[in-house]
């Protein structure tokens, strides 16, 4: 599996006070992708 992926890029969350937001919504996003593509191949 590893050959066949694709390098996925680091996530930089913006400085400031919306940070933590910016990191959380990161995340979701990134679940979100990963149920999505195990409800496709699983």
């Amino acid at each position: 599996m590893a050959k066949r992926g694709k390098k996925i890029d680091s996530f930089k969350a913006p400085d400031g006070p919306a940070k933590k937001v910016a990191e959380i919504a990161y995340q979701k996003g990134d679940a979100e992708r990963s149920f999505t593509w195990l409800r496709a191949n699983a």
